[in-house]
């Protein structure tokens, strides 16, 4: 259970607590976590959320209410998981190449580096927003195989305090990019060279306001560009155990969520990615 887990549940559990007792409901468990009781705070109180951040929140009550009730009901308290439908779909091409003039045409040059670096560090290496806010131009590093990317790891996960993280190869039409990112902040941050540190508030605070300016199509954000990494490798045919150690990944339940939203191949180009295999 990592520290991050635990923050999220106690975020989800302290808006039903706090909407709960605005009511005057006894702060019981039983009627606390009772799924009507969960279904209408996330209809009423959490009506102003997106469609995704409402799927997590019923995700995580639901195990939280599972392991609260279970043995006081005839039947476990049935898992809700984020459906295809609810996961940020991958950029196609056209997408993709509009985010990225969007990005270069941005004002002031403070704000189109911050989002321009961002968009190379999650479409061409996967990072998160918690891993872009600490990349450094000494985590940057160049050889014959391409740029790499050594993302620090999370010192505070209880099953892993020792953790240095994983290091993540830029795909190619975003290498040079990055490369010269780090060769321009050094010791500070590729997305604010004239920075050491910056929260991920304040790096979300400039998504938001970059997204006031009219993007193209839906708003930037890290996690679709994410996933459009994650799409291409999939599509490219990137070994699964390489992609989810440089994804940071430690089950496949995301990408599972993410097959729907790739295109379909016909017959005959399935034929022949199942006979080259071993080939």
């Amino acid at each position: 259970m990592t520290t991050a887990w635990i923050s999220y549940s106690t975020s989800a559990v302290g808006l039903l607590v706090r909407a709960s007792e605005k009511q005057g409901l006894p702060l019981d468990r039983g009627v606390v976590f009772d799924r009507a009781r969960i279904d209408r705070f996330l209809s009423h109180e959490c009506k102003h959320l997106v469609k995704q951040a409402r799927s997590g929140y019923r995700s995580r009550l639901d195990v939280i209410a599972g392991a609260l009730l279970f043995g006081q009901n005839e039947s476990a308290w049935p898992r809700a998981t984020m459906s295809a439908d609810d996961t940020v779909a991958p950029w196609d091409e056209t997408q993709s190449a509009r985010i990225a003039l969007w990005t270069s045409g941005l004002r002031p040059a403070t704000r189109r580096l911050r989002l321009r670096i961002s968009l190379a560090l999650a479409e061409g290496a996967g990072l998160r927003r918690m891993d872009i806010v600490l990349i450094t131009g000494k985590h940057v590093t160049r050889d014959d195989h391409g740029v790499h990317l050594v993302v620090p790891g999370d010192p505070d996960d209880p099953d892993d305090p020792e953790d240095d993280g994983r290091t993540v190869t830029v795909t190619a039409r975003w290498e040079q990019t990055v490369w010269d990112a780090a060769v321009l902040a050094g010791p500070h941050l590729l997305i604010a060279p004239d920075r050491t540190s910056l929260t991920v508030d304040a790096f979300s605070g400039t998504v938001d306001t970059a997204n006031r300016m009219a993007p193209p199509g839906d708003e930037f954000t890290v996690r679709r560009a994410r996933n459009t990494w994650l799409a291409r490798h999939l599509l490219a045919g990137t070994p699964l155990p390489v992609l989810m150690a440089q994804a940071g990944l430690t089950t496949t339940a995301h990408i599972q969520d993410l097959l729907p939203h790739l295109p379909a191949l016909d017959d005959d180009a399935s034929a022949r990615w199942m006979r080259s295999a071993g080939a």
